[in-house]
């Protein structure tokens, strides 16, 4: 299992690869904070738990890379 960790605010956050182009997004705890699904021609959707809150990221660079996306979209989710 892949895994990185990102700060959002004061937070470290875990960000773990699930299986191909789905990742889930931890705090310190363990709890589950998000999940962020890979869409096609390189579009993310991620989706806050226990929250009414989603967010699209569309790539900068047409080669992006998978992790940055996931990375991105998460901070998004979690930053409000």
């Amino acid at each position: 299992m892949n895994a990185t960790r990102i700060r959002v605010g004061r937070r470290e956050i875990e960000v773990r690869e699930m299986a191909f182009g789905i990742f889930n997004a931890f705090d310190g705890d363990g709890t589950r904070l998000a999940i962020v699904f890979r869409l096609s021609q390189g579009w993310w959707l991620g989706v806050r738990i226990g929250g009414a809150r989603r967010e699209m990221h569309i790539p900068d660079e047409p080669d992006e890379p998978i992790r940055r996306g996931a990375e991105e979209v998460t901070r998004r989710l979690l930053s409000t």
